[in-house]
């Protein structure tokens, strides 16, 4: 029972723009590079936790991509592999179409540090860096135009 209060609460505070998105430096999947996330302040964020095995995050793949297609001019769309290598991350992508920036977390120590215990996981970042979506489904287009102001 405590823990239902305790989830009951930090769902409540995400919802009412109360959390501020922990800051971040990952490494970009393939690359040298890493990217931080106070290089993405002003700039809304879809961020999208996932792994090869979670056959739910195979299953959203297309609501994902479509989200990104209808978004892109006012999102930054990323997905962080939760605690897999290169190796196994490169096979994935491979077999399925997934058109993010992908991040790496390999010991998900990142995923871990902010909560995301479950995958898949979607998180929205408005500009100022607070969370304004958390949730294991991702948002629906209603949701999306909500967030950008537009009437529905």
């Amino acid at each position: 029972m405590k823990y239902f209060f305790i989830s009951f609460f930090i769902v409540l505070s995400v919802h009412s723009n109360e959390i501020k998105f922990e800051d971040f430096n990952l490494p970009v999947f393939e690359g040298q590079e890493t990217l931080a996330l106070e290089k993405l302040r002003g700039k809304k964020v879809v961020i999208n936790f996932f792994a090869s095995w979670c056959t739910a995050c195979i299953k959203e793949l297309p609501e994902l991509n479509e989200l990104k297609t209808q978004n892109n001019q006012n999102y930054k769309f990323l997905a962080i592999n939760a605690g897999e290598n290169n190796k196994t991350i490169k096979k994935f992508l491979n077999r399925y179409e997934f058109p993010y920036t992908i991040l790496t977390d390999e010991n998900r120590e990142f995923s871990k540090k902010i909560g995301v215990n479950e995958l898949p996981h979607t998180l929205i970042i408005d500009e100022t860096g607070k969370v304004v979506y958390s949730n294991k489904l991702p948002p629906k287009q209603e949701q999306m135009d909500g967030l950008n102001g537009k009437s529905q």
